[in-house]
């Protein structure tokens, strides 16, 4: 899957530093300056996943392949970028091409890092980077609603997304026909996308600004505790690291988890001894869009595939155990796959 997440906020909120320390490796830059990123930082992220590691036990695999996930680090917007401000429009641009927002704030209180608005304030924070979200949606609307050109039925959409939007609502606080989401998609707009709100923090102090963003069900993280975190090769290091700072485990699959799933993405699963592997599919895929996942020879040649469940293949040590007990399903290509599916595409080669 083609999916993505962009990580968004004011600048010097940490975008970058978490985005380097989700990667794994220092790839963005990150410095005491506002717009230190202007183009986008793009990284594919592996998602962790237990599961894998035990079905390569069992099939012996030479190779694990986790799911990806495409994380990018858009530089920080301002007030007014809606209108240009701080090459407001450019950022906006990279809010549009990512499917997924996670809005970074700021929820620590550092004297030698620069603050855009002079002070620390999540809450604020998070008002002026939704009120540009909302401001651009609402523009490109007006747009469309003045033009003479507009086919009727454009015009009762975008109608019924203005008022919405004039209401002081995002628009993914309701539910859409295909028709409509369909069209928000096509003109770009940025408040249809699902959001996750980070909050940032550098010890748990911080935990007193958290507090004030609640309500909106924040992931609480330190992206320079993290990032140091990974230069730690040591195990044992590492927990009492974790323990010392208040955790039980790193924030950051927290957040590749939280993405996945606000995306609608599930993962189904291969596995032999050559390589085990998840792939992602949106929820409400078919089995023959899973097999076009991995190739589109798959998808052109489909026949069947055999499904078995994540926990029957493990209770049952693998194919031949699962077949034993009649677990093993085959399935038509309009079948709707599930996540943990455990599958084996039969399919003929549609080249010949």
């Amino acid at each position: 899957m083609s999916l993505s997440c962009g990580l968004v906020g004011l600048p010097n909120v940490g975008k970058s530093t978490l985005f380097n320390a989700i990667l794994k490796k220092a790839v963005a830059a990150a410095a005491n300056y506002p717009f230190c990123t202007i183009e986008p930082n793009i990284g594919n992220v592996p998602v962790d996943d237990p599961r894998l590691a035990v079905l390569a036990d069992i099939s012996n695999t030479q190779k694990i392949v986790p799911a990806l996930l495409t994380c990018v680090d858009i530089a920080g917007l301002v007030k007014g970028a809606y209108k240009g401000e701080g090459l407001g429009n450019q950022f906006l641009g990279h809010i549009r091409e990512c499917d997924l927002i996670i809005q970074v704030l700021r929820c620590f209180d550092d004297p030698d890092i620069i603050h855009v608005e002079g002070s620390v304030d999540p809450l604020r924070d998070y008002d002026i980077i939704s009120l540009e979200l909302q401001f651009s949606d609402i523009e490109k609307l007006d747009k469309i609603l003045d033009q003479r050109k507009v086919d009727a039925k454009m015009k009762e959409l975008a109608q019924v997304a203005r008022d919405h939007l004039g209401s002081n609502y995002f628009l993914n606080t309701r539910i859409w026909d295909k028709e409509e989401l369909t069209f928000f998609a096509q003109q770009g707009l940025l408040t249809h996308k699902q959001m996750i709100v980070v909050a940032n923090i550098q010890s748990p102090s911080d935990k007193k600004f958290v507090e004030q963003i609640a309500h909106l069900n924040p992931i609480t993280v330190s992206a320079s505790f993290e990032q140091m975190l990974q230069e730690v090769e040591d195990e044992n290091e590492r927990m009492d690291l974790l323990k010392e700072f208040g955790q039980e485990s790193s924030a950051l699959n927290l957040i590749l988890q939280s993405a996945y799933k606000a995306l609608g993405l599930i993962s189904f699963l291969t596995t032999g001894k050559i390589e085990t592997r998840a792939w992602s599919v949106v929820k409400g895929a078919t089995m023959q869009d899973a097999a076009g996942v991995i190739h589109t020879d798959f998808y052109k040649g489909f026949i069947c595939a055999d499904v078995v469940k994540y926990a029957d293949f493990v209770n049952h040590g693998g194919w031949a155990g699962a077949r034993e007990k009649g677990l093993v399903r085959t399935c038509a290509k309009n079948v709707l796959v599930e996540d943990g599916d455990i599958c084996l595409f039969k399919s003929f080669n549609s080249s010949k």
